[in-house]
Formats: structure tokens, sequence, C-alpha cells
């Protein structure tokens, strides 16, 4: 899509502007809108989601366990942390220890992390959550870290917005320009 149709997307939400600012889309700047709809896309329905249940669980006494996986893709740094590293790394089907030894250790790390949950056994403190990566270090996170690394106002926002509006907004991204021609 091109940064005008994300933004015509977004303006299908009364707080248009504070969402566009939000994730940085412009419609002159192309690479920032594609960036900023998919930091959407990915706050509304991974991030928020992931957090809402774990706020749910603590609330309710119950244990939590939650992470984020912050390690980019060991073939190519430059690429953002995305759902498929996650699973390269934890199941550690590549040596990846000659190719990216920061993307070993941290697969090291969550498997020793796994295991431990899988055997009944905390992994880290339930009032904190766990840190996987970047730059091949793993580590309990605080609240004031975590926001900084998944965008927390944001899910603040998003939660305040009308909700048919936010689906709508999130429809028109997902589905793109649906085209012969595309």
């Amino acid at each position: 899509m091109t940064a005008e149709e994300i933004t015509s997307c977004f303006d299908k939400a009364k707080n248009a502007a504070e969402l566009k600012e939000a994730y940085g889309i412009v419609p002159r700047r192309s690479t920032a809108a594609k960036l900023g709809s998919l930091d959407f896309i990915n706050d509304l329905r991974f991030a928020m989601p992931a957090n809402d249940i774990a706020e749910k669980w603590r609330k309710a006494s119950k244990p939590a366990y939650q992470y984020v996986v912050d390690q980019p893709n060991p073939w190519q740094a430059s690429s953002r942390p995305h759902h498929a590293v996650d699973l390269i790394v934890l199941f550690g089907g590549h040596d990846l220890s000659m190719v990216n030894p920061a993307a070993a250790a941290v697969g090291k790390e969550m498997r020793k992390k796994f295991i431990s949950f899988a055997n009944g056994v905390a992994p880290w403190s339930r009032e904190k959550r766990f840190a996987f990566g970047p730059f091949g270090e793993s580590k309990e996170i605080g609240d004031g870290e975590y926001a900084a690394r998944r965008r927390a106002r944001h899910f603040e926002l998003l939660k305040k917005s009308d909700p048919g509006e936010i689906t709508s907004v999130f429809a028109g991204l997902a589905v793109g320009r649906l085209s012969l021609d595309n």
C-alpha cells in the first residue's frame, strides 16, 4: 500500500490524528507509514492482547510468566525482531553459534527457561517480565523497560479508541489492495 492508502485507513477513526501521530503515519513518508501500520497491527492483535491477558492473571493472583523476544533475525540483523525469530532460536533447529552467537545465546537461555516452566519451576519472578534479546542478552525487566520496548502508551490509546473504528482501520490495513494489478 502507498503511504496515502495507509493514511486513508487511519482516517476511518474519530481519533485518526492521534493515532497517526502515535504511529508516525504521514502521507508523504512511505517507509514511516508502512512501519507505523505494521506497528499498529502488531500492537492491536499481538502485543496488547498478550499484555492484557497477563495483567488479568496477575490481578487475579494467578501466576503469569510474560516474556518478550527482541533478538533480531539471526541472518538479517537489520530486520526487526518478528514472530518467527522466537521459533528459530527457541527450537535450535539451526546451529547459530558461528552465524550469530548473540542469537545462539538467546536460544540457549530460552530453552533453559522454557524447560524450567515445563517442569513446574518458576522460570523468572512472576512480578517481572523476561526479555530475550537484543544483543544476546536475556534478563528480567520491570514495567518501565517493558513500556520502552513495547509502546505501552500506545496500548492505552488503542483501548480508549472506538472498537468498531479500530477494527475498520485494522481491516483496511490487513486487506491492503485487493486487485489483479498488485
